[in-house]
Parts: C-alpha cells; structure tokens; sequence
C-alpha cells in the first residue's frame, strides 16, 4: 500500500515540539508494517529551512518543498504542483495538522481524484484556541475550507477521547472518527532506559512548546506556593511570552528558583526527564501530550490537567496526578510527589508499564495499516 503523508513541518524540525516527533514515529513504523511511505511537507524549520528535496530517514521517503512567502501558512507552489501531479498514484492520503494550506491543498487534490484521506486535526481544532488567537480567521477558515475538509474525510483521527469530544462540541458535519493515540518506538524506548540510570534530582520540569494555552502562568504560579521547589522550564517558540514568564518569575520572587532554557532534541530528551523528580503539564487543553508520554517511559510520574489527552490513562494506570490546572491544585499535586519520594517512584514504574503495554509504535501502525486498508477497500 502507497501512503502519502502530508504535514507542514517535519523532521528534523523538532522545535515544533511532540507532533513532529509523533508524526515521524508513526510513518517509520508504517514502513516496518510493510507499507510505501512519503512524506510531502515544507523546508520551514523555524526562522530557517530544512534543505529541499528527496531525502530518506528510517525508511521514509521525504520531499521537502520551499515557502517563497507567505511562511506562515506555509505556502508552497511547488508542493501544490507536485500534488496535482503524483497524488493519484497514492492508495490513501493522511493529511496532519488545521488551519494551514498543505491541508487545504492535499484535501481537494484528494476529492478531485479520488483518493480517500485521513485528516488528523493534531489538537487544533477546539474551542478554545479557536477563541485564542485570530478567531475570525479560523472562523473563515471553517466555513470556507474546514466544513468541507471534516466532512469529506474518509475518517479523522484523533489522538485522545478529549480531543474527540472538542472536536465534536463544534457542532460540524464530520467524518467517522478514531481514536489514534501518539506512539514511541523500539528506539525511543532504547533511549529512556538508558536515561533511567541517571541520577534522579529533586526539580520539577515542564518540557515542551511555549505557547498560549500552556498553562505556565498558573504553573509559576503554583511554584511560588511550595516553598523551596525548583523548576526547569524547557522549551521554545514564543519569545513574547518568554519574557512575560521570566517577569512573572521576578514578580513572584522565584528567580533563583526557575531555570527557563531552549529546547532540546534526541538524547538530551530523555536525560531531561529521567531527571527530573516529575513532569508538569498544566495545559488548559492538549489533545495528547507527547512530553508526558516521554515521562511515562523515563518511569518519571507526570501532575497533569484534567483536559490533557493522555489524562484518562494516568489516571488507570495510577502513574501521576490528575488535576485541575489552577495554581493551588497544581501545588498541592506537585507537593504531594515531592514530599513522597516512595509514592512517586511507584507511580514512575506504574507509568513505564502502561507506555510499554499500550503505546509502541508498532502496535499502533499495525492498527493503523488495517484501518488504511479498510478505507481503500471500501472506496
């Protein structure tokens, strides 16, 4: 089966946190079930570029096409035409990621030849961040292009109950949708065990993305409520609440106890975590949370929103706490697995099981190719 996946950004454009991470894991382990894998995506890679082109990693095959302008929306005529092109020599189409054109485009190329696709809206399609940011945009961008996008899927998958149920709560048409969970694989694993054997510390760490909707705020917060907590904040993306957080830090006079660095990739990953005594994921909404999968797998127990995707399985496999991401609950979690070192190595080991058991990428693309296969046949 001939697969073509199209996102935005990839490999090895880590910066844009778990999805590109999550997206790569799930197209090399395609490649090990057996099917034909390529990958249309950008050169965007930040504020610079990923060289353009054919390349190949883990067995996928990827072309990068160049964004004269407009960068933001990541718009690219080479790739459109290399689209109108080849897309009907694809059994089925797996389109990552809202709001954007490379969704547009590959989503009407699909309908206009015939090919059934998979949209997955990667956790950008709620309300929430709808009302955040440009609402009126995104509003346009639904009733122009994302009525007939959702409608006209063969399926969309989701990554979480919770995101399902956001998406749903927008009252649109939709295709059928499944619940495809983020994966780690063989090599991921590899690598967490190996970090395991690092001397655990005493901070607590939130890794990931900083963007509105986060919740850091509230995690700051809830740092000045535990007297003598360190936390590490590692991450990137938006500079302006970068500084409003480490004002926020002087304001609240713990400075000396909040370490805000740049993000990090590939090994650097998994030592974070292994060291730290837990992972803090406040967010207000997260379809998934490739981060406190991470965490899982480090055997490092997670305090976690109560709308965070993965939230459901922290809470059946008793590995973290589940709260309301406010400043007072997240204090009083965060305390809890400080003061308790028995208790959240428990939870740890608990975590390490359930991301063994349930989110191996092989699994999931095995799943993944039968459901592929479904939609081909039924089309």
């Amino acid at each position: 089966m001939r697969v073509l996946h199209v996102v935005p950004s990839y490999w090895p454009a880590w910066r844009f946190g778990g999805p590109v991470r999550a997206i790569h894991g799930l197209c090399s382990a395609l490649v090990a079930a057996g099917a034909e894998v390529e990958v249309c995506t950008t050169t965007v890679n930040g504020d610079g570029d990923t060289p353009g082109g054919l390349a190949r990693h883990d067995g996928v095959a990827i072309r990068y096409f160049p964004c004269r302008f407009s960068r933001r929306i990541y718009y690219s005529p080479p790739m459109a035409a290399y689209l109108r092109e080849h897309l009907g020599g694809f059994d089925l189409v797996h389109i990552h990621s809202a709001w954007l054109w490379p969704g547009m485009v590959a989503a009407r190329q699909s309908r206009r030849l015939g090919v059934p696709y998979v949209f997955a809206p990667r956790g950008m399609l709620t309300g929430e961040l709808i009302r955040q940011r440009n609402p009126w945009a995104k509003r346009l961008w639904l009733a122009v292009w994302g009525r007939r996008i959702l409608a006209g899927a063969a399926a969309i998958a989701v990554a979480s109950e919770v995101e399902e149920r956001e998406l749903k709560d927008l009252g649109l048409d939709l295709a059928p949708t499944w619940r495809l969970p983020n994966g780690l694989s063989e090599s991921d694993f590899t690598l967490a065990e190996q970090a395991r054997q690092l001397e655990r510390g005493e901070h607590g760490l939130y890794l990931g993305r900083l963007a509105p909707g986060k919740g850091l705020e509230n995690l700051l917060d809830a740092c000045a409520r535990v007297p003598g907590l360190r936390l590490r904040i590692v991450g990137g993306g938006d500079l302006g609440l970068e500084n409003r957080l480490t004002r926020r830090c002087a304001q609240l006079g713990i400075a000396d106890r909040v370490e805000i660095v740049p993000m990090v990739s590939g090994e650097r990953v998994w030592n974070c975590l292994a060291r730290a005594r837990f992972l803090a994921m406040p967010s207000r909404f997260e379809s998934f949370s490739m981060s406190v999968l991470e965490a899982l797998a480090c055997a490092t127990p997670v305090v976690v929103g109560s709308k965070v995707g993965l939230a459901q399985a922290v809470n059946r496999g008793g590995c973290g706490i589940v709260c309301d991401p406010d400043p007072l609950a997240l204090a009083e979690a965060m305390t809890t697995l400080r003061r308790d070192p028995g208790t959240a190595e428990a939870m740890g080991r608990r975590g390490f099981e359930l991301a063994r058991s349930e989110f191996g990428n092989a699994m999931i693309a095995e799943r993944l190719l039968a459901l592929y296969r479904g939609l081909v046949k039924r089309g």
